[in-house]
């Protein structure tokens, strides 16, 4: 499983952090991993969390993300939302 894109979405502020079988796979199975800014805010102790803090977030911390996307697919799910 490897990390294939994190994206905010604009209409909810959420950030969804993509996992796949590969970046080039035609037909990937795809985990999506729902960041809440309250969810990364506890996460760096503060009251609120940017939108820059979360892609920061995501970027130093894609191997827990990833562990994240693992036990969601081993439980057959493909979406997990953090908050």
């Amino acid at each position: 499983m490897e990390f294939l894109s994190a994206m905010p979405d604009e209409r909810t502020g959420f950030f969804h952090v993509k996992f796949g079988a590969a970046p080039d796979d035609p037909h990937p199975f795809i985990i999506i991993i729902i960041l809440k800014p309250s969810y990364v805010a506890r996460k760096l102790h503060r009251d609120g969390a940017t939108r820059l803090e979360i892609e920061e977030y995501v970027r130093a911390n894609v191997n827990d993300l990833k562990a994240t996307a693992q036990n969601v697919k081993a439980r057959g799910l493909t979406t997990q939302e953090l908050d």
